[in-house]
């Protein structure tokens, strides 16, 4: 089976099936799960993971690793340039994603990794730990996937890929054609609302992205 699949979120036995196939004993699985937002990746991701380590002939450790938490805070966006880009991909900590990342393949100690409290619309350092007796890593984040530098590079560090394809919310992007909005505000909607899924694009929206998700088969 090729690595990168699409899976509906439905279809969580197919993707332990999938899982249970790849994995071997001794070692430890990374998977991700991409998708863009509110497809139901936290949903998928955690039946999953129930899925893996609820199952009665052949149960796995498993867990579920979260990408929020490497938001960065508020207090470092005006600095940077990107406060009107929250959720963009230029607000994630990239380096520290892929430090956990190949922390998370080599090490069989506590993998600690910071967490997003959505209550207080931060992260908290260190709320995560990737025990040494997992054997399966679900990590799940809405740019995983990506074709786009410097996303790309994660792909050698994941043994397997799911995307969730699922109906895109509507495109805000054609309703800002108008001159009174900044190409940098309508970029900030693009990443935070439609994150290049693969499906057609109208006129409108292929002006504001040359992104694009992996869609092997």
């Amino acid at each position: 089976m090729a690595k990168g699949s699409h899976v509906q979120g439905g279809l969580i036995p197919f993707a332990a099936k999938t899982i249970r196939e790849k994995f071997r004993a001794g070692s430890r699985l990374v998977v991700a799960v991409g998708g863009p937002p509110a497809s139901g990746k936290t949903a998928f991701s955690e039946a999953l993971v129930k899925s893996l380590n609820d199952n009665p002939e052949k149960p796995i450790q498993s867990c579920l690793v979260s990408i929020d938490g490497f938001r960065l805070d508020t207090s470092q966006f005006e600095s940077l340039g990107i406060l009107p880009h929250w959720g963009a991909k230029r607000s994630f900590d990239f380096d520290g994603i892929r430090n956990l990342l190949e922390g998370i393949r080599v090490s069989r100690s506590p993998v600690f990794y910071p967490v997003y409290d959505r209550t207080k619309e931060r992260a908290v350092p260190g709320a995560g730990v990737v025990s040494p007796e997992t054997d399966i890593v679900i990590v799940k984040g809405n740019y995983l996937l990506l074709d786009d530098q410097p996303w790309i590079e994660l792909e050698t560090l994941f043994d397997l890929e799911f995307f969730l394809d699922t109906p895109m919310p509507r495109c805000l992007i054609p309703w800002f054609d108008g001159a009174i909005h900044s190409v940098e505000w309508k970029d900030a909607l693009w990443d935070r609302y439609v994150m290049a899924a693969p499906r057609p694009r109208t006129p409108s929206e292929q002006q504001y992205s040359d992104r694009k998700l992996r869609t092997r088969s």
